[in-house]
C-alpha cells in the first residue's frame, strides 16, 4: 500500500490559539480542490468550538501548517 496527495489537495493554514486558548485561523493558501477547502473549512470551523488549553507562556500562539488530502492505495 502506498499514500499519496489527491489532485494537488494542499491548503496552508495559520491556527492562533489565543491567550484564553480560543482557537481561530486564516486560510493563507487553498487548495485547487474546492471540495477540499470545503473540507478544511468546515473542520477549523468545528476546532472553534472547542477549548484548547492556555499556552503555557500565556501569550498567542501560532502555528503554520499544511492540510493535505491523502489516499491510501493498493
Amino acid at each position: 500500500a502506498s499514500i499519496s496527495v489527491v489532485n494537488n489537495s494542499i491548503t496552508k493554514v495559520k491556527i492562533i490559539i489565543g491567550k484564553f486558548g480560543k482557537l481561530s485561523y486564516h486560510i493563507d493558501e487553498y487548495s485547487l480542490n474546492s471540495a477540499f477547502n470545503s473540507k478544511v473549512r468546515e473542520f477549523l470551523e468545528q476546532l472553534k468550538a472547542i477549548d484548547f488549553p492556555v499556552p503555557p507562556s500565556k501569550d498567542v500562539t501560532v502555528l503554520d501548517i499544511n492540510l493535505i488530502d491523502l489516499i491510501e492505495t493498493e
